[in-house]
């Protein structure tokens, strides 16, 4: 499988506010670090990286053992 790249456009800072993101602290660090290198609202982050996970996802199905 080719793995696509997630290209993000570097945006002005707007006046947002902010919304709950529950994800464990290390994945809050990341989406936090790429909003402020791009100006990007980390709601619009999350909702764009999802949308991208959701139409990219590929579901296997479970293996049995012998």
């Amino acid at each position: 499988m080719t793995k696509e790249k997630l290209i993000l456009k570097k945006q002005r800072r707007k006046n947002v506010y902010m919304r709950p993101v529950y994800v464990p602290s290390d994945i809050h660090g990341k989406i936090k670090d790429i909003a402020s290198e791009t100006g990007i609202s980390m709601s619009v982050l999350v909702e764009t990286c999802l949308d991208y996970a959701l139409r990219n996802v590929e579901i296997l199905e479970e293996r049995k053992e012998d």
